[in-house]
């Protein structure tokens, strides 16, 4: 006659289950409860490039859903201490900086500046030489380079303005000046207006668009939007993206993707050329 097993001996299967539950209950609480904090980007731009950052970093944020970005306008001039302590993880300027220890700059674009004149005006296409000649005042009337008989009043931004200081690099040079007559406007809003609302107007800003009720008008037999296209435009201004030589990895894959294929298509549609890489 087989004896019974003890109850203990009965009971432990019982519990071994029963601790087992209770053990996966207390392994699996926490990990339930750890959530992945989503990490940020946070770009400064200047105004000429917002609608291009804006555009790449909506672009990029979607191929990366853990990742926040954050486009905010640049300004004044850029807090290079705040690039360099990783405060502000890109800045996006139209023009280089003083090297500072620990910071890089890349020129990821070339930003055509369109030449603008009212939307009747007959001219659709100026040399560059002609081009110099109005903004030093040598040529004073339309009628000089094809258009109606008019004086020409000439537009330009205000002396803080990248466009300004890459015209008169292209346009004014060392040697000449910019006419005094030429009216400052302070930006590219202010631009387009104006010359939609004067027929006898000249002006530029920045992209491969222009405003409504203006035109524009090609530079040595090419549009600004050329330069998207790999063509030669005489006029343009660079895009730089400045960071921190030891750059988080939601930065650098920011860097990898306006460097891509993908990146450099949007940059295409935008009219803008290629850059140059790392300066």
């Amino acid at each position: 006659m087989s004896r019974p097993l003890p109850g203990c001996l009965i009971a432990l299967p019982a519990l071994i289950l029963l601790l087992t539950g209770l053990g996966v209950a207390a392994c699996g609480s926490p990990a339930t409860a750890i959530q992945d904090t989503p990490s940020s980007l946070t770009i400064e731009a200047v105004t000429d490039v917002m609608p291009l950052i804006e555009e790449m970093a909506d672009t990029f944020a979607h191929s990366r859903p853990g990742v926040r970005v954050q486009v905010n306008p640049l300004i004044g001039s850029a807090d290079l201490d705040l690039v360099a302590n990783g405060t502000i993880s890109i800045t996006v300027m139209t023009e280089t900086v003083s090297r500072t220890q620990g910071i890089r700059q890349i020129e990821i674009a070339r930003q055509p500046i369109a030449v603008i004149v009212h939307a009747d005006n007959p001219v659709r296409a100026l040399t560059l030489g002609k081009l110099r000649d109005i903004y030093t005042g040598r040529v004073t009337d339309w009628s000089e380079v094809g258009g109606l008989s008019m004086p020409i009043m000439v537009l330009s931004r205000d002396a803080a303005a990248t466009t300004r200081s890459r015209m008169d690099y292209a346009l004014i040079g060392t040697d000449n000046r910019l006419t005094p007559h030429a009216l400052l406007l302070p930006s590219d809003e202010a631009m387009g207006l104006t010359v939609s609302r004067r027929p006898e107007a000249i002006g530029y800003v920045a992209g491969a668009d222009n405003p409504g009720g203006t035109k524009l008008v090609s530079v040595d037999g090419e549009s600004p939007s050329g330069l998207g296209r790999g063509r030669y435009y005489p006029l343009w201004q660079s895009v730089i993206i400045v960071t921190r030589q030891q750059s988080s990895l939601d930065v650098e894959a920011f860097l990898a993707y306006v460097q891509s294929k993908q990146g450099q298509r949007v940059i295409s549609l935008w009219g803008c050329g290629q850059g140059a890489g790392q300066q």
